[in-house]
């Protein structure tokens, strides 16, 4: 029931253009609630955009229509929601530890490897950070073809997997340091500069990736 100017957001919105332009004049409050917007977007929201409130006339219950449509309302979950949302938990939580206890297991037994290969742990995380890449593509494909409820659970899978992807970032300049890493064999020097230089720019990138979604979270949401 307030009326809100997002001529400021044009430009700079998250989500683009496109989802405020379609939106201009009518009711958005589900698919802001929808989005889960951050504290500091609500704060803004009322002290900048706020340009005034529909006439008393006009009105209407947002919630009381969500409910008539059997729609929950904003901030109340059915029980079987939160019961799913804790096995999740529990599901990630089991894992974790099992991730976990591979990890010390194989660091109790580790072996003399040939210095032709890395490490088992890189090996690992290798694979780990492959796998975290095309998740994160697949799920930002995912996202910008879905729509309502799909579309927020694929981007949250997006987030997810960008966050673990900078903590195997982290991981693995770790394990650099006290792992051995096989000899380059020897070849053209050019190709080697151009080699190093793509494989730097690789990570770069990949750091990068996650830590611009955090500054857009932070700073534009």
């Amino acid at each position: 029931n307030k009326v809100y100017d997002l001529k400021p957001l044009l430009g700079s919105h998250p989500g683009g253009d496109d989802i405020l332009l379609s939106r201009a004049g009518t009711d958005a409050t589900k698919e802001f609630e929808l989005f889960e917007h951050s504290e500091k977007s609500r704060v803004r929201r009322e002290q900048e955009l706020l340009v005034g409130e529909v006439v008393p006339a006009e009105r209407s219950d947002w919630t009381a229509e969500a409910a008539a449509a059997g729609v929950p309302a904003v901030g109340a979950e059915p029980a079987s929601s939160e019961l799913a949302r804790m096995i999740r938990f529990k599901l990630v939580d089991a894992a974790i530890f099992a991730m976990g206890l591979y990890a010390y297991k194989s660091w109790k037994h580790r072996k003399p490897l040939p210095k032709l290969m890395y490490s088992r742990g890189l090996r690992h995380l290798h694979l780990i950070m492959a796998v975290g890449i095309f998740g994160a593509l697949g799920s930002a494909q995912a996202a910008a073809r879905a729509e309502g409820m799909a579309k927020k659970r694929w981007l949250q899978v997006h987030k997810q997997t960008g966050l673990a992807m900078l903590g195997a970032l982290v991981v693995r300049a770790i394990m650099r340091l006290f792992s051995g890493i096989p000899p380059r064999f020897p070849g053209n020097p050019t190709v080697m500069a151009i080699e190093t230089a793509s494989l730097q720019a690789f990570y770069v990138i990949l750091a990068a990736l996650p830590l611009s979604g955090l500054a857009q979270e932070y700073y534009l949401k």
